[in-house]
């Protein structure tokens, strides 16, 4: 196939792959799918740590983010790390990632997790996020946070039967006591004084998590932040019963064959046209005005060579050298390798796609090896 599917096509292209088949993602280019139950365990990426597996719907927050080199960046509820491996990947292992977490257990599995993703430019903090000083000098250059705090759960698919099939699982109070503190450790995300971008994201698909916290965020900053549209080529939005529903990001099983999800995203009003927010955006909304910034585009940054990543359907793996990149699985037009070449196909498809500022990893190396012993010979032969 030629011709560049469009989104409906493409799913129903996602739900006809049989195992041993992979296909390039639909919305994001340096990402492969696979069909639902590929087992990636023990492959040597995945032991070495140089893919992770994650959902596509996870990796939404990272991309909208989308911190440049050298950025300084918060995750302030980071464990147990992949959107953190994530951003680092992103951002090329360059600036720097100031990720806390109050959970010890958490928090320690975040610790390895980095080690083995090779990620050298975090910070790690066992610590409440909400006990940060946001005027703290440390984090004056901070202009990029994500927000992915505790939620109900609601959209993870092994827990639909239990929770979103049954809405009345989910106590009035439990999604207020929840919603209460998302609220919280928003507000005090926003307090920081050089912050120009803060995406806020769940994996919950109740609305008093997600456009419902964002509303009431929105109603107490409005003087400072806008909400930016982000990525306005995801199709699936907000609920539309609430005024900043079609300005935020949802997906789902349903729709995009993935977990259920929220993003939304924040943006500092003063120069807000500007590079220091890259949310891949043309629309900026506030409560009671909705405007266009200039010629409804933002500029490009400079086009860089990007990690290849994998993924199932409902769960994704990321690739790099020595810095796990997060994944999103949905496809492009890639050609479907068969049984016998799939595990050399993975591994090609990878490796030639990977570029870091990390050293190569031993297999890239020994491929490497070979080709150039390989034209040495045939310069002898000439």
């Amino acid at each position: 196939m030629e011709d560049k599917l469009d989104y409906q096509s493409f799913i129903e292209v996602v739900k006809q792959l049989k195992q041993k088949q992979f296909i390039k993602d639909f919305h994001f280019q340096d990402l492969l799918v696979f069909t639902t139950g590929t087992d990636l365990h023990d492959h040597m990426l995945y032991m070495s740590g140089n893919i992770i597996l994650q959902d596509k719907a996870s990796c939404l927050p990272a991309h909208v983010l989308s911190p440049p080199s050298g950025s300084h960046v918060i995750d302030c509820c980071a464990a147990p790390g992949n959107k953190t491996s994530h951003l680092a990947s992103l951002m090329r292992n360059t600036g720097k990632i100031f990720a806390f977490d109050r959970d010890l257990e958490r928090f320690s599995t975040m610790s390895e997790q980095m080690k083995k993703s090779g990620v050298c430019n975090v910070d790690l903090h066992h610590q409440d996020f909400l006990k940060v000083d946001a005027n703290n000098p440390k984090y004056g250059k901070v202009q990029y946070i994500l927000v992915d705090p505790s939620c109900s759960g609601s959209g993870i698919v092994s827990r639909k039967s239990n929770i979103t099939d049954q809405n009345d699982t989910v106590s009035a109070a439990r999604l207020k006591s929840l919603s209460n503190f998302q609220v919280t450790i928003l507000k005090h995300a926003l307090t920081f004084p050089n912050v120009q971008c803060v995406v806020y994201s769940t994996c919950s698909t109740h609305k008093e998590e997600n456009e419902c916290v964002v509303e009431q965020v929105l109603e107490e900053v409005k003087e400072k932040f806008q909400l930016r549209d982000p990525l306005p080529e995801w199709q699936h939005r907000g609920v539309c019963d609430i005024c900043v529903g079609k300005h935020c990001l949802r997906a789902s099983s349903k729709k995009d064959l993935t977990n259920g999800f929220f993003v939304a995203c924040f943006a500092r009003r003063s120069r807000f046209e500007s590079q220091t927010c890259n949310a891949n955006t043309g629309v900026v909304f506030s409560i009671g005005a909705l405007e266009h910034d200039g010629g409804g585009k933002v500029k490009k940054r400079r086009q860089r060579k990007r990690k290849t990543a994998i993924s199932g359907v409902h769960e994704h793996l990321s690739i790099s050298d020595n810095v796990s990149t997060e994944v999103l699985g949905s496809a492009s037009n890639s050609a479907v390798p068969t049984k016998n070449n799939y595990d050399a196909e993975v591994s090609e498809v990878l490796s030639d796609s990977v570029t870091t500022h990390c050293e190569r990893t031993t297999s890239v190396r020994k491929k490497l090896k070979r080709r150039k012993h390989k034209n040495k010979k045939r310069m002898t032969v000439h």
